[in-house]
């Protein structure tokens, strides 16, 4: 019972995110979060306005360096570590966007299956 018990209930690191908002993240959503069913959504709505390929032009930035871009799959892995750092911190987007709500749930999905297909676990 204890061994079942350890396999399902797979528990990520406490962390602070953005204004004070204390959240566990656990791996814990049903289906499971991914690209398709979460991260692309999320990445369109508060990320690519700035962090986009087809940004080409510095006003279009934002401030947002050239060639970070999230949309697509291999710079958000080669980005991961950072992106998660700035968006627990609140940094990221710097005009807001997600709520408190939504920055776990971005968190969930980077800690429990971005950052392990980039090779980087917490």
């Amino acid at each position: 019972m204890v061994a079942l018990l350890a396999m399902t209930s797979f528990h990520c690191d406490d962390h602070l995110l953005g204004e004070d908002v204390r959240a566990a993240t656990q791996c814990s959503h049903d289906p499971p979060l991914t690209y398709e069913n979460f991260g692309e959504g999320f990445l369109k709505h508060h990320c690519n306005g700035c962090h986009s390929q087809f940004r080409e032009y510095d006003w279009q930035r934002s401030g947002a360096p050239s060639g970070v871009d999230f949309d697509e799959w291999d710079t958000l892995l080669e980005w991961a570590e950072r992106v998660l750092i700035r968006t627990e911190e609140g940094s990221m987007p710097p005009a807001g966007g997600p709520t408190p709500d939504e920055r776990i749930t971005f968190v969930e999905w980077m800690e429990c299956e971005v950052m392990p297909i980039a090779g980087r676990n917490r």
